[in-house]
């Protein structure tokens, strides 16, 4: 219920254009938070103002809610085409560090490039390793069909 109102926050910063959200891939689709259990990735652009909406965003939340962010735990991750000034005045301004190599997040990758198939071909691999070990020695035909079908 927590994240709910959380969520609430941000699409109303969003809809008054106080955040920008992130755009995913060239389409029309756009995020300004992802969650994830006890994880939590926010989205905005690289200036002081957009950084304190997200501030005061959160200051709201962890006095109703109870829950806190914990700098120390929290980073922020740059695109490369954010200019180093801007970086050290938001990193500043926000009282944590930066990430400079955001490459997995919950053992996937965070970002990927044109390249899909090879990108993904790892989890592949170790989807199918799993399958492969769970068909030899627990199910039965039945089994085997049902967990296929849930893969695929």
């Amino acid at each position: 219920m927590c994240a709910e109102a959380l969520t609430a926050l941000l699409n109303n910063a969003e809809q008054s254009g106080l955040i920008t959200p992130a755009p995913i891939g060239r389409g029309p689709i756009s995020v300004n938070h992802l969650f994830f259990a006890d994880d939590s990735l926010l989205f905005c652009q690289s200036n002081p103002q957009e950084l304190a909406t997200m501030l005061d965003i959160l200051t709201v939340y962890g006095r109703a809610s109870a829950q806190v962010l914990n700098k120390e735990k929290s980073s922020i991750f740059f695109s490369k085409n954010t200019n180093q000034g801007v970086r050290d005045q938001v990193l500043k301004q926000a009282g944590v560090n930066s990430c400079s190599n955001f490459e997995r997040y919950l053992g996937l990758l965070a970002l990927v490039g044109r390249r899909k198939i090879a990108e993904f071909h790892n989890l592949v691999d170790r989807t199918w390793a799993r399958v492969t070990n769970w068909k030899a020695k627990f199910l039965s035909a039945a089994g085997k069909e049902v967990l296929l079908k849930a893969v695929l």
